[in-house]
């Protein structure tokens, strides 16, 4: 059945540095304090708090990663600065370039309705689709909504930016908490950019499709007959 609009991630998804940018803070943060942990170990903290802090009362992303990283550094003795880490992560945000396939497959969905949904600041999220020329008819920041992936409230907002229903829009994000999770709650279809070969963890409920890149991402759009995409 086609689709209204389409719901686009974009660190991670169009645009890359996202996560490597977090595991990029996250080595030097176990390499400065001789942790006995590995980055991964220490992300797995770190996204925990996180997590719980997007669940609470708004604040902005670099508010949220802070307390945080914060609450991490509390978990596990560690003392040290915060600010030099974030500031190196949303340096390379902001300077996040799309990626090559993004760059390729985004002219072949010229004519779909599309609309950015991020975890991002609004400042951060206009300069980079700015930077990279992605001028969506619709962009909602989670600063906007005042909500956060996965919880509902940016996902209510984005529908309604647009006026559809959740059966009417389409979700494509690498995040298998913030998009598959989230979109999946609202009853919203969602595709997966699966860039990595992770491996689905528990409790993450099965995309309705999984795509290596943006380009397979489109083909599965057209394959399935969810929007009309040009040629």
């Amino acid at each position: 059945m086609p689709k209204k609009v389409l719901f686009l991630d974009a660190f991670g998804t169009l645009l890359s540095g996202g996560m490597e940018s977090i595991i990029r803070a996250c080595e030097e943060i176990v390499d400065k304090n001789s942790l006995a942990m590995t980055p991964n170990e220490f992300l797995i903290v770190w996204d925990g708090h996180y997590k719980e802090v997007l669940g609470g009362e708004f604040i902005t992303l670099w508010r949220a990663n802070e307390v945080s990283l914060k609450k991490t550094y509390k978990e596990l003795g560690i003392e040290d600065d915060t600010d030099g880490y974030l500031n190196r992560m949303y340096k390379s945000w902001y300077h996040a370039e799309l990626y090559e396939d993004a760059s390729e497959a985004l002219p072949k969905l010229g004519s779909v309705p599309k609309c950015m949904v991020s975890n991002a600041d609004e400042h951060l999220l206009d300069v980079a689709m700015k930077k990279n020329g992605l001028h969506f008819e619709y962009a909602v920041s989670s600063e906007k909504a005042r909500g956060y992936k996965p919880y509902p409230k940016i996902f209510q907002c984005a529908l309604g930016e647009v006026g559809c229903e959740p059966g009417e829009a389409v979700m494509v994000g690498d995040s298998q908490t913030s998009d598959i999770v989230g979109a999946r709650r609202m009853g919203i279809p969602v595709i997966w950019i699966n860039r990595f070969n992770e491996e689905r963890r528990e409790g993450v409920p099965e995309p309705d499709f999984e795509a290596k890149d943006i380009v397979e991402m489109v083909e599965i759009l057209s394959d399935n007959g969810l929007f009309q995409i040009e040629d």
